[in-house]
């Protein structure tokens, strides 16, 4: 899928929206990265863990941080948390996140695949590392 025609089916506002909202309830931070690359010899975990660096997530706060990035070209997605949120949410709740993502891109239902993404991360990051 092309870059504009994913990100056409955001609704920005919302998602931001939903970022602010959950980031005055925790010393977490959401991001979420749409790219328009190809990756040809490129792991997508590798890319992710470049952007999550260049975001400033991995040396937030103890990494506080959660990466939600989208290839919509490949039509794949990464998940990338910081190590202490990792370590509080476990593998499983990760592939349970992704799972229901996976769900949403498929119905071609970007937003809500997008959307959902952000609020259960932040779900994760309010119950375990709520604002101080």
């Amino acid at each position: 899928m092309r870059l504009r025609t994913f990100l056409s089916k955001l609704d920005e506002t919302t998602i931001v929206d939903a970022i602010r909202s959950i980031e005055m309830g925790t010393i977490g931070r959401v991001r979420v990265f749409v790219s328009g690359r190809r990756l040809l010899k490129d792991d997508i975990m590798y890319r992710a863990s470049r952007r999550f660096k260049k975001l400033g997530l991995s040396g937030f706060e103890r990494q506080h941080g959660i990466l939600l990035y989208f290839l919509p070209l490949e039509r794949r997605f990464a998940i990338l948390a910081g190590h202490s949120v990792h370590e509080c949410c476990g593998e499983m709740c990760w592939r349970q996140l992704a799972s229901k993502i996976e769900e949403f891109l498929k119905q071609e239902q970007f937003n809500h695949a997008v959307l959902h993404a952000v609020q259960e991360s932040g779900k994760l990051l309010i119950r375990h590392f709520p604002y101080r």
